[in-house]
Formats: structure tokens, sequence, C-alpha cells
């Protein structure tokens, strides 16, 4: 299973450099290879992978991993949360999507995040784990658009010790479209 979990994450690294590479390059206009059928094929690929954000592509791949997690990770329904949200003791929110979704400034989602949630980027959640141990024995909830993605954080939180880790059950999206409280 970790290997699911490395191997998603990498793929979508590479991704993200593969992008950035490309459009630096393109504006550099120092990316030249010879011409040909593989040329043209490989230029398009690149073009592709530039043209999605970082999230899409992360999105994308966690589409492709959600039935290796489906069964293995707890879930969370968003009246559940809600309910829990509005109780005497309420649960960490991680939400993992970018900073810009987070704050509802990314063209795919003005919506912003659930109150008092905190962003931390998927790819930046196994280097602030030391700064979440106080939540070690607490509810955790993650969440990302579709809740894909956040079953990964559900098993690095589990794999770091964190006993009570969940994912928001159909992301942020079903949450807004719900109609429950966002903030941006």
């Amino acid at each position: 299973m970790a290997s699911y979990v490395s191997l998603a994450i990498i793929l979508a690294v590479l991704a993200v450099v593969a992008s950035t590479l490309y459009k630096v390059n393109k504006s550099k206009d120092t990316f030249q290879r010879p011409e040909g059928p593989a040329n043209d094929y490989y230029q398009n690929s690149m073009k592709n992978l530039a043209s999605m954000s970082w999230t899409t592509t992360v999105k994308m791949l966690a589409h492709f991993f959600v039935p290796v997690y489906k069964s293995e990770w707890p879930e969370i329904t968003a009246d559940k949360l809600l309910h829990r949200v509005n109780s005497d003791n309420p649960p960490l929110l991680i939400d993992i999507r970018s900073p810009e979704e987070y704050n509802g400034t990314d063209e795919t989602n003005t919506y912003g995040h659930i109150p008092d949630s905190i962003s931390v980027s998927i790819l930046d959640l196994e280097t602030k784990l030391e700064d979440l141990k106080e939540y070690n024995d607490k509810e955790i909830v993650t969440m990302c658009p579709g809740g894909g993605l956040s079953l990964v954080a559900v098993d690095i939180l589990t794999k770091a010790g964190f006993t009570d880790a969940k994912s928001l059950k159909g992301g942020t999206d079903n949450w807004h479209k719900k109609g429950y409280p966002t903030t941006t």
C-alpha cells in the first residue's frame, strides 16, 4: 500500500516538474529538439502537462488511486462532519488542497475552505507532522476537492502514529454543493 502512495506522490511531483520546466524553457526559447513524429508527441505531451495546474494533475492521480484506499481508511460524510464541527469538541480540519484552492482564488474553486480548517498542502504534509503532534490522539479530518487524495493524507497521518484520522467523503466540492459554510 505504501508503494501506491509513494508512486502517486512521485508521479504528481514529476508532472509538476515537467510542466514547470516546459514553461520555463518555452519562455527562454531554448527548448529545441529535432523535428519528427517523436518530437511532436513529446512536445504535445509537455504542452498538455503545462496546460494543467499541479492541482489538476494531483486530482487526476488521486482518482486513479481512490479504489485502493476506499476500503482501507475511514471516511466521514459531510452531514456528520457538519455536526462534529458544531460540537463542543470539533475535530482538527486539514485542507490538503493548494493555497489558491484553499483561499478561493483558483479558477476552478472560488468557494474557499471550511471555516476553522488549516491549510497544509499534501506535498507539505509529511514535513508538518511534528507541528501536528498535539493532535496525535484527537480526531483529524483531511479534505481535498473530491475525497480521493485526502485518503492519501489519512494514510500518511496513520503511519505517523495519528490514531483518529479520517477523510471527508466527497471532499470540499461535496461540502460546498450541500450549501454548508465556507469562507475565503
